[in-house]
């Protein structure tokens, strides 16, 4: 599996005002299934079912919460959206790669 990058970090509000409680909690949500997801497409023989899952998780459940974010009027740095959207896509590609190695065996 190619090596993913380390998930960006939230970064600081330029206003100099700390995010809102949705924005933090969007972002332990995103940070939550990109670890989990991560950990299980680094391993060379998964469970097939678990990757499904977490292709899901990523697909329905963290790309809208990024569009969510995009959306919302937080004024998140667009530079630091699009590197979450970018780890995202390598995540389910990493993910579904996993899983076509894991059925071929």
């Amino acid at each position: 599996m190619a090596h993913l990058p380390n998930w960006p970090a939230l970064p600081q509000n330029t206003s100099g005002i700390p995010w809102s409680a949705n924005v933090h909690n969007a972002y332990k949500l995103l940070e939550n299934i990109v670890v989990h997801a991560s950990q299980l497409a680094s391993h060379r023989e998964s469970d097939e079912l678990q990757l499904s899952y977490y292709i899901d998780e990523v697909t329905s459940r963290a790309l809208p919460t990024l569009e969510a974010l995009e959306a919302s009027d937080e004024q998140l740095p667009s530079l630091w959206l699009h590197d979450c959207a970018e780890h995202l896509g390598a995540l389910i590609v990493a993910l579904r790669s996993t899983r076509d190695r894991s059925k071929k065996q």
